[in-house]
């Protein structure tokens, strides 16, 4: 009668035993759900690695794309830089004053001697 229970409790085993002493366990060859439900995990491992190495590639990508534009991002500032301290140079006042005093002629009003002839004198010349 108790091997009964445990056989009942456990219908898919076959327990044999021997003045009530359990010897071995015999698991039932696979039914075809168990196969069927084995290989429907294996298949979702599979997808699952699948989904893993894809977003994996993913992230990969991204950060490559991140440290490419964090790199042209700096060398646009360092250009920047370069041509904010070129138009201070070119706008220095002292710069624009040598050029129009050397390539241009020019001079300061102050500098300028002018001198007033009046009528008189013009005609007394002649």
């Amino acid at each position: 009668m108790q091997a009964q229970r445990l056989t009942s409790a456990r219908p898919r085993e076959q327990i044999s035993y021997q003045n009530n002493t359990r010897l071995h366990t015999q698991e039932k060859p696979f039914t075809a759900q168990r196969k069927v439900a084995v290989y429907a995990i294996i298949i979702l491992c599979v997808i699952l690695s699948v989904l893993v190495i894809t977003f994996y590639s993913k992230v990969v990508t991204t950060q490559y794309q991140i440290s490419e534009t964090e790199a042209k991002i700096e060398a646009s500032m360092q250009e920047q830089q370069d041509l904010e301290l070129k138009v201070a140079r070119l706008n220095c006042l002292e710069r624009i004053e040598g050029i129009a005093r050397t390539q241009l002629g020019m001079i300061e009003e102050r500098e300028l001697e002018i001198q007033t002839v009046s009528h008189e004198e013009i005609a007394g010349s002649q």
